[in-house]
C-alpha cells in the first residue's frame, strides 16, 4: 500500500476519503502519536528491461515475507530473525510458505478483477 498520498492529504487538510487511493492515512504514525498497526502487505513489480528484472510478487503477513521472482524462485523470510532477507526458509517452513503463496494468489486474482472492472 502506498500510504504517502492519503497521509499527505490529511496533513494538508485535504479530505481524500472519496478518492480511490491505495494506502492508508498514517498521519498519527508520522506525528509520533501512534504506532504502525500490523497489516498485510502485497506488491507486484513488472518487467524492467534497463534493470534486467522480470515480474515478481511478494506478500508480507506479520513477521513472514513470501517472494516469487521472474525465475520462478520462491523464497520465505522470517523478518523478525532475518531482517536483511539473507536466508530463505521456503523449504524448512513449507506450511507457512504455502499459506503465504495461497494468499498471494488470492490477491493477484483480486487485483486482476479490479483492473478488469475499471476498463
Amino acid at each position: 500500500a502506498l500510504d504517502i498520498f492519503p497521509t499527505l492529504g490529511s496533513l494538508a487538510g485535504i479530505n481524500t476519503d472519496k478518492l480511490a487511493l491505495d494506502g492508508e492515512d498514517i498521519t498519527g504514525v508520522v506525528l509520533g502519536q501512534k504506532s504502525l498497526p500490523q497489516r498485510e502487505l502485497f506488491w507486484q513489480l513488472g518487467m524492467h528491461s534497463e534493470l534486467e528484472r522480470g515480474n515478481w510478487t511478494a506478500v508480507r503477513i506479520g513477521r513472514w515475507k513470501y517472494l516469487n521472482n521472474n525465475l520462478g524462485e520462491e523464497m520465505l523470510f522470517d523478518l523478525q530473525k532475518d531482517p536483511y532477507e539473507k536466508q530463505s526458509l521456503f523449504n524448512s517452513q513449507p506450511k507457512i510458505a504455502k499459506r503465504l503463496r495461497s494468499r498471494r494468489d488470492e490477491l493477484l486474482l483480486e487485483f486482476d478483477r479490479d483492473a478488469d472492472s475499471k476498463e
